[in-house]
């Protein structure tokens, strides 16, 4: 007797990565109807942007995990690598060659990692968890757990998703969108009459440009208010 075909359905959900794909999109088609602008080029782009940090720390986290090892000091290294490229490029070192820097004491902290690893035979939990608290030590040693200041303008366009705020192919200043000094229930309130709610205060700042710099920037929803 014959073996019956399986489903179409079936074989689908057979797939590994089903489980990860079919929730994403669930999530774009109720971001579709929640917000017809969900799609537009604009969009899609400041989320790429948004996340690409995240990206950048998740593609060889899943690599690493995949090869049954963890790292628990990634967070704290990456932290301590845009310190030393900051630290480096407020001190004169061209902006090349202060990344270069950041990404060789990141390479430095995984090489430690592997030799503790490898070497030593140390678990991967403990050992990264160990460096994981020298490299935050190391980083509040070298900043004395103040901000680094005097960055260039150079090194703040890398970490900016954009230079000027668009709306309609204009650029608009601060002085075409002032805030409104509203308080609480009132801001709420006023977004209200406006539009449905959430859909006005997007975002928070002194300045529209600066609300756009904090956020994804849509034509059709620029933020009409302003937290001061």
């Amino acid at each position: 007797m014959e073996k019956k075909k399986p489903s179409l359905i079936k074989t689908l959900f057979q797939i590994k990565e089903i489980s990860v794909i079919l929730p994403l999109v669930v999530l774009v088609i109720v971001a579709m109807i929640v917000n017809p602008s969900f799609l537009r080029m604009s969009n899609i782009l400041d989320i790429l942007r948004t996340s690409s940090f995240n990206a950048m720390i998740a593609v060889p986290l899943t690599f690493l995990l995949a090869s049954g090892r963890m790292d628990l000091s990634i967070a704290s290294t990456t932290t301590l690598g845009g310190l030393i490229a900051a630290i480096a490029e407020t001190n004169g070192v061209p902006l090349v060659f202060s990344i270069l820097l950041a990404l060789l004491v990141g390479a430095s902290v995984g090489v430690l990692n592997s030799i503790l690893v490898e070497k030593f035979e140390m678990l991967g939990f403990i050992a990264t968890m160990a460096t994981s608290y020298v490299v935050k030590g190391i980083a509040s040693v070298i900043t004395n757990n103040n901000p680094v200041s005097g960055i260039s303008d150079g090194f703040q366009a890398i970490a900016k998703t954009r230079q000027s705020v668009p709306h309609h192919g204009a650029v608009r200043s601060a002085t075409q969108c002032p805030p409104l000094p509203l308080e609480g229930p009132e801001i709420w309130r006023s977004a209200d009459t406006i539009r449905r709610p959430g859909r006005c205060v997007l975002f928070s700042g002194g300045s529209c440009p600066g609300c756009c710099h904090n956020g994804p920037c849509i034509p059709e929803m620029l933020p009409v208010l302003f937290l001061c």
